[in-house]
């Protein structure tokens, strides 16, 4: 024990023992001074060497580990989206038919009494459409090639003058650049309404002629039986055969085929036609002649589309489109936020 160690023991003991008042303050003072020159006397026996040691040296780095890799930035957050609602109020007028609605070239529902569709929409323009209200539309056939076969992939001729000759050239790839197109060739299938009238009018007895030819591919000899049978029968029902049988595209049809699609329309046989009307009770459209009929039936009702709106879509927005029962068949018109969100309340998401 050296000394400073016996002078700090010594000093603390003899100081709890002394009880007189004077004694205890001049004792506290001598203890004071005994401990202290005690700490001075530990921190001189330190070297100099271990103290600069002690006081200079700098704290050592943790150490880095070999395999450490760059932590990669957190994904950026999806881009925000817009929402389009497109709604019927409750009306007794017009309550049996129902228009298709489409989003952006997309078929959203049927849309009936009290009902609304939603719809996500990425930033920039969308295009909202509806067609004319069909009665009974969930049964309607039309309705089934809307929503299978938009937009439509039949080809349209280019040429010079009648576009019902054969000499016209049909497959883009190979059309020259100083023919321009007329008719359907001109009809955007995103916002038919824009197109030329005189288009829509040649479009419409394009796709007429694709009908017939297909009608008559499966039965050259219908018009012909329909004048037939329309003769004979009473006047109250068989006008409407004869008439059906001499309005209409008349003559070779089969170029109008080309229309189909870029390989040859299969040739006809009996054992062709079986098979398609076969697939035809059995709800089979799988086939190259049911799949061109339903694309024409599909173009033709976008061509009732002549009710659009456009919406210049922003993130984070909800937009509301109200349709509404007109003497031309429907009316679409973007409502403000407010007054859409009220009438929006009570209606019904649409099923279909």
């Amino acid at each position: 024990m050296n000394i400073a160690t016996f002078g700090k023991m010594a000093g603390r003991r003899f100081c709890n023992n002394i009880f007189n008042p004077t004694q205890v303050l001049l004792l506290t003072f001598s203890c004071f001074l005994l401990a202290s020159a005690a700490d001075t006397s530990v921190g001189i026996a330190q070297s100099p060497q271990d103290s600069m040691q002690r006081t200079s040296a700098p704290a050592a780095a943790a150490p880095v580990p070999q395999d450490l890799k760059p932590v990669s930035p957190p994904p950026a957050p999806l881009a925000a989206k817009a929402f389009i609602y497109v709604y019927r109020q409750g009306s007794m007028l017009g309550a049996a038919t129902h228009p298709l609605v489409f989003v952006n070239d997309v078929f959203l529902t049927v849309l009936k009494n009290s009902n609304y569709g939603e719809r996500e929409v990425p930033p920039g323009t969308s295009i909202v459409a509806a067609t004319g209200a069909l009665e009974h539309t969930e049964h309607n056939s039309v309705y089934i090639a809307l929503s299978q076969y938009l937009p439509p992939a039949l080809r349209w001729p280019k040429c010079e003058g009648d576009p019902r000759k054969p000499s016209c050239t049909w497959d883009a790839t190979v059309q020259p650049s100083g023919k321009e197109g007329h008719g359907c060739a001109q009809v955007n299938w995103r916002q038919a309404d824009t197109a030329r009238s005189e288009d829509l009018e040649l479009c419409r007895k394009e796709l007429s002629s694709i009908s017939a030819a297909l009608d008559n591919w499966l039965d050259p000899n219908r018009k012909s039986r329909e004048f037939l049978l329309g003769m004979l029968l009473p006047p109250t029902i068989g006008s409407g055969l004869i008439v059906d049988s001499m309005t209409g595209p008349k003559g070779d049809l089969s170029t109008w085929l080309q229309a189909c699609g870029v390989g040859p329309f299969p040739q006809r046989s009996p054992q062709a036609v079986d098979k398609i009307r076969t697939d035809l009770k059995l709800g089979d459209n799988s086939d190259d002649w049911s799949r061109c009929k339903n694309e024409v039936a599909a173009a033709y009702w976008i061509l009732q589309l002549h009710e659009s709106v456009r919406i210049e879509a922003e993130a984070g927005k909800t937009y509301y489109v109200r349709w509404s029962v007109s003497s031309s068949g429907g009316n679409l018109k973007l409502e403000d936020e407010a007054t859409g969100a009220k009438q929006l309340k009570g209606l019904h998401l649409a099923k279909d």
